[in-house]
């Protein structure tokens, strides 16, 4: 069976078996039919590797989708796969390396916090400035490393 096929599969386990709701099937429909759609329908599900996935995740950054829908897109891979394991379609899930995206802040707003408020912040907690530095830890915190 191809990708889309054992899509399908998964699709029907989660309405039946598992009874989840429509809306949320439909979700997880969306979200690996642009699993599907990065790596070929028609594609062996045992010939996905980790990288597949990852270069999904970083095509998703690069098209501004939010760390949160990345998070909602690779719970949705990692139930597809869990499910191939189970079924006995492949022999271990390669989703699992795959790092949560974060989704306490989105990339925009750690730009935003670390652009704005760090730069003086740090400039001046440099040169001694005991709030300022209090600032500039508070928001390293909060925004987290920006790459």
């Amino acid at each position: 069976m191809n990708l889309h096929s054992w899509i399908n599969a998964y699709l029907d386990h989660l309405r039946g078996e598992r009874g989840l709701a429509k809306n949320t099937v439909q979700a997880y429909s969306l979200d690996l039919e642009a699993l599907a759609a990065h790596l070929g329908e028609d594609r062996d599900p045992s010939t996905i590797r980790t990288s597949a996935i990852a270069s999904l995740q970083a095509s998703n950054v690069a098209r501004g989708l939010s760390a949160k829908s990345s998070a909602r897109q690779l719970s949705a891979i990692r139930g597809l796969f869990r499910f191939l394991v189970r079924e006995g379609a492949i022999a271990e899930d390669p989703s699992l390396p795959i790092a949560r995206p974060n989704a306490g802040w989105s990339s925009s707003t750690q730009r935003t916090e670390a652009t704005v408020s760090c730069p003086s912040a740090k400039w001046r907690s440099e040169l001694g400035d005991p709030q300022a530095t209090r600032v500039h830890q508070a928001v390293a915190r909060r925004a987290g490393p920006i790459d």
